[in-house]
């Protein structure tokens, strides 16, 4: 038997005989999850876009988009957003030995397009330095040398030192990299980075300038410097506004409006099928569409076969005559057919559909007024241009999306601002333009509110904001309703029915005057006086302008009840004329105050100058009681303020010359209520900053700043300072000053200032001094003895 092999010496037994311990097998470090491109594991949105990942394939959104030989052959479902597999791997492979000309790493994936410059770099690190990569067209990048895009000449002088309008930080004195100035109104300064969240948060559909709310000039402008404006719709697209739902938690209603609120376009797909009758109310089945209806319609179209796509249930015939195609809803848009949403709801296919009759010419290249993109050069089923200027050029998708957020009382042409010539067009050619007022034009503007919380002020604000027509019913005729839109007959009063009513008070006599066409009845019970309305207010009769819009005869007409006692002879506070000593019809009095006396004609005309949102006392300021008995004696108070609840302050200006200083300062003089709905987080500040429901704060503010939301740090000197010590330093003013910044949501503590808690901050004053210059010196033994002592 041969000898074992002997052990190589470091597997030998030690000499005490102990074995040597078993070797484990070292565990490669593992890989951080990085970019292959870039070679970062950064995931903040707004520089890199999103991380996207498959298997052990790890890519950031902008360098893919901005890899200069990769191309997008796939569909978005495709691959990483339509960049497919195989492409993305041989584009590894290619930059694997690029150099990057800043951080001189391996992986530069992005080329400058400048002529005779051949430097590449990484997307992040081109960033950092300066370099601009455009999200359109092309996706260019141009590095800091070549000749970037810059500021076209725009003529903007700041005024002192202006600020960021987002972050409210100091901007630089000219246009710059980091510096950018709209366009279209040359006073809007803001940083790339805060325009470039701002652009994320409000994507395509609603990203427009902070200050002249431009859209147009001011996406073509950002979209040239290399803002990303991200079209967030993919699928909302594929939903439809009846499915279009939250998938984890089923959530309809409040997904959407968070949805419409982040930018995203959800389309209405109304229903097209050719035998199926909306016979019900809306609340009964379908929107109207009875369940028996619908499973017979199911039923016929079962056998029916789509003429583009070749299957089974297609409910949608073309109305042209002599043609029998049928197709599916979706396969009929997405081959060109058109589907109206007016009438009869008729559907025509690529051969019979409507086209455009307008002799427009475009000069240069023109582009879709919404998007920016280029259109055809003449008007196509996905090119459309309003009729009435023959200028406004805009893509199908576009001006759709347009229509379903305007709705039908406010969508016109975003040119020329025509909207019945224009309507007319977009509805023949297959635009949706929905009408959302049914309940509102139901209810009216006084009592119109939302269902579940019984809100008015908010619930309105916001119904105006999505496109929906409250109506304003202050008329006096006892019989007459106002059943149309403010643009129909007179107001809304249809002219059938005024006719209708002119025939009825032709008989009426008026009880003043005595003659015909008395239309105003008095509501009180058992009384029959019908009057004019002049006669009535001439003789003292009351006509409320709210609610039911009732109106009293002299004898039954609504009185005061107040104790009010006047000492002396008391003026009129508007005309300084005198009154009289009590309560009467053209004598009124604030039931809050029970001091302000006035005449009828002065506060009627107090009212009209004031309107709803201003209208007070003018001596105790009260609003709430004030109106309330001002409406019942038959004051009317006009509400003005539709277009700028929808605008806001820093948006509100003229349609028509687009002047916002001049034209608010007139709308706040008659007493249009102009709301500033500047960003909660700005006026909060980080410190008391919260949800306004549950009132969290560390939780609600974490998710503000992940979703990108600014929230200002203002309490830097405060805090140093104290409540003790912070005043203002040019006027060195405390209260009044630290009242405003308590409102401006700066945090000002109570406590010891930041230098008294120092070590040794008041040493100087427990030092002994070491010798006396008293002037009288007062020590019984002396200066000398004193000068011994310290």
């Amino acid at each position: 038997m041969g000898e074992s092999p002997t052990a190589p010496p470091e597997e030998q037994a030690g000499p005490s005989g102990v074995p040597p311990p078993c070797k484990r097998k070292r565990q490669a470090p593992r890989e951080e999850a990085v970019c292959g491109l870039c070679r970062r594991g950064d995931c903040d949105p707004e520089i890199f876009g999103q991380l996207c990942r498959q298997n052990r394939l790890l890519i950031h959104e902008n360098c893919l988009y901005h890899a200069s030989r990769l191309m997008q052959r796939g569909a978005d479902e495709e691959g990483f957003y339509g960049f497919l597999f195989p492409d993305i791997r041989q584009e590894l492979k290619r930059v694997a030995q690029k150099s990057c000309c800043i951080c001189r790493l391996r992986g530069a994936s992005v080329t400058c397009k400048s002529r005779r410059c051949r430097r590449t770099f990484h997307f992040p690190c081109g960033s950092e330095r300066g370099c601009i990569s455009q999200f359109f067209g092309e996706f260019k990048s141009c590095c800091w040398t070549a000749p970037r895009p810059l500021h076209r000449r725009v003529r903007a002088v700041q005024h002192g030192q202006t600020p960021c309008l987002i972050c409210l930080e100091a901007v630089a004195g000219r246009p710059t990299y980091d510096t950018l100035v709209c366009p279209a109104c040359a006073s809007a300064w803001f940083h790339r980075r805060c325009i470039q969240g701002q652009a994320l948060r409000s994507a395509l559909h609603y990203f427009r300038c902070p200050l002249c709310r431009d859209m147009a000039t001011f996406q073509a402008e950002m979209f040239r410097l290399g803002i990303k404006i991200p079209d967030r719709s993919g699928q909302a697209l594929r939903s439809a506004l009846h499915y279009f739902r939250c998938p984890l938690c089923r959530d309809m209603a409040t997904f959407q409006a968070e949805m419409f609120r982040l930018g995203i376009k959800i389309p209405d797909r109304s229903y097209h099928a050719s035998r199926l009758m909306q016979r019900g109310a809306d609340e009964e089945g379908f929107y109207g569409f009875l369940f028996p209806d619908i499973r017979q319609e199911l039923k016929r179209v079962a056998q029916k076969s789509c003429c583009i796509c070749r299957l089974r249930g297609a409910s949608v015939t073309c109305k042209s005559r002599r043609c029998r195609r049928t197709f599916h809803f979706p396969c009929g848009s997405e081959r060109g057919c058109i589907s109206q949403f007016f009438g009869e709801f008729k559907s025509f296919c690529w051969k019979h559909r409507p086209v455009q009759r307008v002799r427009a010419v475009q000069h240069g290249q023109t582009p879709c007024l919404i998007c920016l993109e280029a259109v055809a050069g003449r008007p196509t089923y996905d090119t459309l241009v309003c009729p009435a200027c023959a200028s406004a050029w805009f893509h199908r998708r576009c001006i759709q999306g347009q229509a379903l957020r305007s709705a039908l009382h406010y969508f016109c042409c975003p040119l020329c601002r025509d909207m019945a010539t224009f309507q007319a067009e977009m509805f023949r050619l297959g635009i949706k333009i929905p009408d959302r007022s049914g309940q509102a034009l139901r209810s009216a503007l006084h009592y119109f509110r939302c269902p579940l919380c019984r809100d008015m002020a908010t619930f309105q604000a916001e119904m105006f904001r999505l496109g929906i027509k409250i109506p304003d019913r202050s008329y006096h005729a006892s019989r007459l309703m106002q059943r149309g839109a403010d643009e129909e007959g007179f107001y809304g009063f249809l002219f059938p029915d005024i006719r209708q009513e002119l025939k009825r008070v032709a008989q009426k006599s008026c009880c003043i005057c005595r003659l015909r066409g008395a239309s105003v009845t008095c509501k009180s019970r058992r009384c029959r006086r019908t009057f004019h309305f002049p006669c009535g207010s001439e003789r003292g009769c009351i006509s409320q302008f709210f609610g039911e819009f009732k109106s009293f005869c002299w004898k039954h007409r609504p009185v005061q009840r107040v104790r009010a006692v006047q000492h002396g002879q008391t003026p009129c506070l508007i005309c300084l004329e005198a009154v009289a000593g009590r309560p009467t019809y053209d004598t009124l009095v604030c039931p809050a105050c029970a001091s302000a006396w006035f005449h009828r004609r002065c506060i009627q005309g107090q009212a009209l100058r004031s309107a709803l949102h201003y209208f007070c006392c003018p001596l105790c300021r009260d609003m709430a009681t004030f109106q309330a008995e001002m409406f019942r004696l038959g004051i009317k108070i006009p509400d003005r303020s539709g277009q700028a609840l929808r605008s806001a302050l820093h948006h509100f200006r003229c349609p028509l010359c687009r002047d916002m200083a001049t034209f608010q300062a007139e709308m706040f003089r008659l007493g249009i209520k102009i709301p500033d709905r500047s960003g909660q987080a700005l006026r909060s500040a980080l410190h008391y900053f919260r949800c306004p429901l549950c009132r969290d704060m560390a939780t609600f503010q974490a998710e503000m700043f992940r979703l990108g939301i600014k929230i200002p740090d203002r309490s830097g000197q405060a805090l140093r300072s104290a409540l003790h010590y912070f005043c203002c330093p040019l006027c060195r003013d405390m209260a009044t000053f630290q009242a405003e910044m308590f409102r401006l949501g700066i945090k000002i503590p109570d406590r010891d200032a930041a230098w008294e808690e120092e070590d040794g901050a008041f040493a100087d004053h427990y030092e002994r001094h070491s010798s006396c210059d008293a002037g009288l010196c007062l020590c019984l033994a002396g200066r000398e003895q004193a000068e011994v002592n310290g």
